[in-house]
C-alpha cells in the first residue's frame, strides 16, 4: 500500500515511487504494480505578449525560490542572500 505523505514531504527533485497493487477484497483479482512519478514542471506560451512571459518569468523565479529556500531549510544549512 503507498503511504500517504504531505505535499512539504515531497522533494523539489519530485517523487518516483513503486508500489504492488493489492485486491481489496478476496473475490477481486487485481494484482500488479503502481508506478507513481510526480514532477513540477512549467511551459512557455510563445504567443503571449512581453509583458505576461515576463510575468511567468517572474512567477518561475519566486517558486524556484521557494523551493530552494525549502531545501536549505530542510538541510539546516546556513546561507546569506544579498537583496536584488
Amino acid at each position: 500500500m503507498v503511504k500517504l505523505c504531505l505535499l512539504k514531504d515531497i522533494p523539489s527533485t519530485g517523487l518516483d515511487i513503486w508500489t504492488e497493487l493489492k485486491a481489496r477484497s478476496e473475490r477481486s483479482k487485481v494484482e500488479g504494480q503502481l508506478h507513481l512519478r510526480l514532477s513540477l514542471a512549467t511551459r512557455e506560451e510563445r504567443d503571449l505578449p512581453e509583458d505576461e512571459r515576463q510575468f511567468e518569468t517572474k512567477q518561475h523565479c519566486d517558486l524556484m525560490a521557494i523551493f530552494i529556500d525549502y531545501e536549505l531549510r530542510k538541510s539546516k544549512v546556513s546561507v546569506s542572500v544579498s537583496p536584488r
